[in-house]
Formats: C-alpha cells, sequence, structure tokens
C-alpha cells in the first residue's frame, strides 16, 4: 500500500526549540520562579538534551527578557517586572487592532469561523492570549510572520505576570466577545478593531501614538 503523501510539509523541530519552549513554560508558569538559578548541566538532564542546545535557548530566553545571564552568578530567571507586562500587553493588543482592521476583510470564511469557535469557550483573560486561545487563532488568521514573532516574545511577559501577580489581570468583562464574534463573522475589520481597541485601552497605560508607531514597525 502506497503512503499518502501529507497535504503540508511537517515543520521539523530542533531540539534547541524543544528545550527554549520547555524553559519558556516553566517561567511562565511560576514553575521556576523569579531570581532561581538555572543550572545548564539540570536542563541538559531534564531535557535530555547535549549543552549546544542548552546553550542556544539559554542565549534565546535572554534576548527576549525571561532570564539574565551574569557573569560569576550564572543564569537566573528574570524577576517578575509588571510595567514589561503592561507596556507589552498593549503593544499586544495595538499590533492585534491595526491587523484586524487591515487583513480580516480578505481572509475566508472558513478561516474566521474557526476563531470564532474560539471565542465561545473562553473563561478568563488568560485564555484570550494562552497557546491556542482566541488572539493566537487570530493571529494565525492573519498570517504576518512578523506580527507572530513579536507576538510570541511579548505574550509570555505578560502571561508570566498574569499567572504569578493575578492582580494584574485584567477582567473578561469589558470584552465584547458577542461582538468581536459578529465582526469575525462578516469580516468587519472596523467592527474588530473598536472591540479590540475598547478592551486593550480600559487597561492600557501607555500612549497610542508611540504604540502605534512600534506596531506599525513591527507588522
Amino acid at each position: 500500500m502506497p503512503i499518502p503523501k501529507p497535504t503540508r510539509p511537517a515543520k521539523r523541530l530542533l531540539l534547541r526549540d524543544v528545550v527554549f519552549a520547555k524553559l519558556r513554560d516553566a517561567i511562565v508558569s511560576g514553575q521556576l520562579q523569579p531570581g532561581e538559578t538555572i543550572s545548564e548541566s539540570d536542563v541538559e538532564s531534564w531535557a535530555n538534551a547535549s549543552r549546544t542546545p542548552v546553550r542556544e535557548a539559554i542565549d534565546r530566553l535572554a534576548a527576549v527578557g525571561l532570564v539574565d545571564v551574569l557573569p560569576q552568578r550564572g543564569t537566573l530567571v528574570a524577576e517578575l517586572d509588571p510595567r514589561r507586562a503592561s507596556s507589552s500587553f498593549s503593544l499586544l493588543g495595538e499590533m492585534l487592532a491595526v491587523s484586524s482592521r487591515i487583513v480580516l476583510p480578505v481572509t475566508s470564511v472558513s478561516q474566521r469561523d474557526a476563531v470564532v469557535r474560539c471565542t465561545r469557550s473562553v473563561r478568563s483573560a488568560t485564555e484570550l492570549i494562552a497557546e491556542d486561545g482566541v488572539f493566537d487563532a487570530l493571529i494565525g488568521v492573519i498570517g504576518n510572520p512578523r506580527l507572530r514573532q513579536a507576538w510570541d516574545e511579548l505574550v509570555p511577559h505578560v502571561l508570566r505576570t498574569w499567572t504569578i501577580a493575578p492582580e494584574h489581570t485584567p477582567s473578561l468583562d469589558e470584552l465584547d466577545l458577542d461582538g468581536l464574534a459578529a465582526a469575525l463573522t462578516d469580516g468587519d475589520g472596523d467592527h474588530a478593531e473598536a472591540v479590540l481597541r475598547r478592551w486593550f485601552d480600559a487597561h492600557d497605560a501607555h500612549p497610542r501614538t508611540v504604540l502605534g508607531a512600534r506596531a506599525q514597525e513591527a507588522i
């Protein structure tokens, strides 16, 4: 029996990416606490990886600000920074709102329906931005690789703060999920942008003019 050809090429995961994801998730969830030392040898055993991919993963974590590599002290989990999380949250909102307005009108019904289905199971703000959440799915529909990269670098700072210091988590009640679902269904980018802005702006302590410029750079 001939083996069917895959409909799309399988994404090849590099070991350094696997180690990075494991460490990132442990930091975001609070399993690795702020200030905690990360031993490369312990990570090698934990992730069943050699020194090179572990070193590359730690360098990447340092580049996005989740760990600090300090002379004579080694690698430490970065301290919690609610101000950075707030700034990241605001920038995420600006990027998502602008991109939705531009891209939604030219997306397919099936693409938008997949995001609409996600909105029906949301129970917290965390679920909105977490992996496979509503906004993650919307980023996938938008399909801009630079936006995806920026999103993946910013979200961990927000989720980590909301997990370890939940008092910083915004209320879901202020987001019009029904309005967002309607905008997605209709492919109405202007309506989607308005709904998203209302929610993000309710928790935004940063000038939109500055954020708008940064968002345009990202996308």
